[in-house]
């Protein structure tokens, strides 16, 4: 159908996950640091760094959903998908690992203990 604008359901997906952690950003504290808070201790700077990391990798992924599935075959795009969230979910986590390295929290844990 020319002209159609056809969206695979993983990148709506994706690009969910991003506006809903773009629309966190206004609560106070964020939805990211409302599901994280109780184990990782970051500064206020550091947690909207978490935020804008993983808004930027949940778009990195939808842009590269729509190329794979727009520009491969359907196997080729099955495969992405079946075996791609292993790596973005290490990218998840190194992120969330060197912002958590290098903004984490040294006085709110003291309070804590």
């Amino acid at each position: 159908m020319a002209g159609h604008f056809d969206l695979c359901s993983a990148t709506v997906g994706s690009l969910a996950f991003a506006v809903i952690l773009g629309v966190g950003l206004f609560f106070k504290p964020s939805l990211v640091e409302r599901t994280l808070g109780y184990k990782i201790k970051l500064t206020d700077e550091g947690w909207l760094i978490m935020n804008f990391a993983w808004i930027a990798i949940t778009l990195l992924r939808a842009g590269a959903n729509e190329l794979v599935w727009r520009n491969m075959s359907d196997q080729v795009w099955v495969l992405y998908n079946g075996f791609s969230d292993f790596a973005w979910f290490g990218l998840f986590f190194a992120a969330t690992w060197a912002v958590a390295w290098e903004y984490w929290d040294e006085e709110d844990e003291e309070e804590d203990a």
